[in-house]
């Protein structure tokens, strides 16, 4: 038997989304800007603009899962110095799985995928994570495959 999946993706910043007027969605992916107002590191060459909250992490993550169904699939990237608060900001859920991003082997991890799941009660799950630079600064060949060949990353939401 094979099962047809249809996919809406809706593009768009959540502080323009207000509950339900849109949703609710199955899954909700998000990659907030990872600063608060006046923490944004100086980084010559780059806009920082973008990288700056328009208000609480917290709040971010209670509009995203606002649009969500019941059993929705909450997904975020962030700095992995914000886990707690992020898993804080996730007390309406279960199935919490933490994913570390490292940049490279032997270091801290610097980045976080965290996933979630609306309404759950599951426990939480710290992932293997992954490697994303060798020593000489070349995408690990896990990393490549991903973020060059749109290959998988296997984990169970």
């Amino acid at each position: 038997m094979i099962s047809q999946i249809v996919v809406k993706s809706v593009v768009g910043d959540i502080s323009d989304f207000q509950s339900g007027t849109r949703g609710p969605f199955d899954a909700v992916m998000t990659n907030p800007p990872f600063y608060d107002a006046g923490t944004v590191p100086d980084r010559p060459g780059q806009n920082s603009i973008h990288a700056v909250m328009q208000f609480p992490l917290s709040t971010w993550i209670k509009k995203c899962l606002s649009l969500l169904e019941k059993d929705g699939l909450f997904a975020i990237i962030h700095r992995a110095e914000r886990l707690s608060d992020i898993i804080q900001s996730l007390s309406s859920c279960g199935a919490i799985i933490v994913i570390p991003l490292w940049p490279k082997t032997g270091r801290s991890a610097g980045r976080v995928i965290v996933t979630a799941r609306k309404g759950r009660k599951s426990p939480t799950t710290l992932h293997p994570g992954l490697v994303l630079h060798a020593e000489n600064d070349a995408y690990t060949p896990e990393a490549d495959a991903i973020l060059r060949d749109g290959g998988t990353f296997e984990f169970s939401p």
